[in-house]
């Protein structure tokens, strides 16, 4: 059997959902609250520490309410919120 993950990193929350690639079946959420800052009117900002943090919360969370062995999932979708800047460092960290 093979397991797909879903996660969606949102403005206010990120969600993650592992789904039974063959019947379709959502098996294990999670959700995780998004800390934003916004020190102008229409600005967004995240802490890319916590940012980071809360997805891989979700999707630890998401795969142990699943019950399903990691190495079961075949591929992994990822959608984000609208237009967005990550800054990374010469050596591609956050």
């Amino acid at each position: 059997m093979s397991y797909v993950l879903g996660i969606d990193k949102g403005t206010t929350a990120t969600k993650a959902v592992v789904i039974n690639a063959e019947t379709g079946q959502a098996l294990g959420t999670a959700r995780r609250q998004t800390p934003s800052y916004r020190p102008k009117p229409d600005w967004h900002e995240e802490d890319m520490e916590g940012t980071f943090d809360g997805v891989a919360l979700a999707i630890r969370e998401a795969i142990e309410a699943s019950s399903v062995n990691p190495a079961e999932i075949a591929a992994v979708g990822v959608s984000g919120h609208m237009g967005g800047l990550w800054a990374l460092d010469s050596g591609g960290s956050r």
